[in-house]
């Protein structure tokens, strides 16, 4: 009587898998096996895939954050082993999943469109086709976030220093900010002069003395924004040509005129507060509240040059060469080729600046370092700054031509991708605002200059 062998699964036990091979083994020594074909060594692996699985729902709802619902009908096969569920918005990439039920709760982007198709997989890894796909545009939460409430004005030197407490909604997104020069409350579609995902706000590069009004709302994942906040008004610290009548006398420099080479005053950001030309005696002080302060005794390492030019030369300059000035950031000219070139990077090397004539260049520079600690409240102020030919021409270029973006090292899902946050610096920003939550491993911020 010949040998009778079920069909090894996929899911089988060891022993089980053992006990069919040996009765193969031994039907095959004793000839009980008969006359075997290759169909009946191929009957012996199940090749059927179970039913594309049928009756596929999407529903979704706002609680308090967009979950969609996916479900569809139960497959009878008995070596049925799980579903193969792949979603993705409607100009996105597949986000898969694996489950044995018959249903799905995935947390989702209010008001976008998804796409869902399903598949059955049996124990021995036969897989259905996809279903047909799904299409379905998730709920649209219509509840604005709160007002945002306790917004507080610190006055720094030629900057202002804005903090409010954060909103607590599971969907809140970003804040708006308005700034104007005078007390005139913004409507509800007034354009933000900035836009931030922190609770504060850095704004720097301000003329000592002026007054600045600001208002600010927040935003949650579906776009609903709140009313903008209560006004509040603050004046920028700083010095003035007034300030400092009567603070440098001709007593302590002898005859003028003086200038200052290479030396720079800054804040406490590292701002550039004042700068100038030329050369001053060692004895020199500047008198203040009655004390005289030796400029000589201040620290090397609060003085520190954006820009040092070193001359010009037919060649690039060596560190033999220029001995001290073999520093980041000077500069030489190319007396052959009419071209600057700037020193940077690690190890420093000379890298090309500005053409005479046509060049521009685009920097960006950080209020607060370049490095945010884990576990620490940060917050910095990336600042596009634009020259042409070496002079600054920012301020002439309308804020709707430049176009920030971050590229992240670690991806991640909406709404804190790049997509997404990119997607808000799209109206046009000089500046902004980065906090530690927006930086996940490391990430890179690029500014593109795009006239419209």
């Amino acid at each position: 009587m010949p040998v009778v062998i079920n069909p090894i699964e996929n899911g089988d036990s060891g022993l089980s898998i053992r006990q069919k091979l040996n009765l193969l083994i031994a039907g095959a020594a004793t000839g009980d096996l008969g006359s075997v074909t290759p169909g009946d060594i191929a009957a012996l692996i199940d090749q059927v895939p179970p039913a594309v699985p049928s009756g596929l729902t999407l529903t979704s709802a706002i609680d308090p954050e967009g979950i969609m619902t996916v479900a569809w009908n139960f497959n009878s096969e008995a070596d049925f082993l799980y579903y193969d569920v792949r979603v993705k918005e409607l100009d996105g990439n597949w986000q898969n999943y694996q489950t044995s039920a018959e249903t799905l709760e995935l947390k989702v982007r209010p008001d976008v469109t998804y796409i869902v198709e399903v598949r059955a997989v049996d124990k021995s890894g036969n897989a259905s086709n996809y279903c047909l796909p799904e299409t379905h545009t998730t709920a649209r939460d219509e509840i604005p976030p709160a007002m945002p409430i306790g917004l507080t004005i610190d006055p720094g030197f030629e900057l202002l220093w804005l903090e409010w407490i954060k909103n607590t909604e599971a969907d809140f997104s970003f804040y708006e900010i308005y700034e104007s020069t005078t007390t005139a409350a913004p409507e509800a579609d007034t354009v933000a002069t900035f836009k931030t995902q922190a609770n504060q706000l850095s704004r720097t590069g301000l003329p000592a003395g002026a007054t600045r009004s600001y208002w600010i709302r927040a935003v949650d994942r579906s776009g609903n924004k709140s009313v903008w906040s209560a006004a509040i008004t603050a004046t920028v610290a700083g010095l003035t040509s007034g300030n400092l009548t009567g603070l440098i006398t001709d007593a302590a420099f002898g005859p003028g005129p003086f200038s200052v080479p290479n030396f720079s005053i800054l804040d406490t950001l590292g701002n550039t507060m004042f700068a100038s030309d030329g050369e001053i005696s060692p004895n020199a002080y500047i008198n203040v509240n009655s004390n005289n302060v030796l400029i000589s005794t201040v620290a090397s390492n609060a003085i520190v040059p954006s820009i040092h030019f070193v001359g010009t030369f037919a060649s690039a300059p060596t560190q033999a060469t220029l001995g001290a000035d073999w520093r980041q950031n000077a500069v030489y000219k190319n007396s052959t080729d009419g071209k600057s070139y700037v020193l940077t990077g690690d190890p420093l090397a000379w890298v090309f600046y500005l053409e005479d004539g046509k060049s521009f260049s685009l920097v960006i520079e950080s209020t607060n370092g370049t490095i945010f600690r884990v576990g620490r409240n940060q917050t910095t102020m990336l600042m596009a700054r634009v020259f042409k030919n070496g002079a600054e021409v920012t301020d002439e270029i309308p804020a709707s031509w430049f176009r920030w973006r971050r590229v992240s090292i670690t991806p991640q899902n909406p709404p804190n991708d790049d997509a997404t946050w990119n997607s808000l610096y799209l109206t046009g920003y000089k500046q902004i605002s980065v906090s530690v939550d927006q930086v996940l491993a490391r990430a890179t911020f690029f500014t593109d200059i795009i006239s419209t």
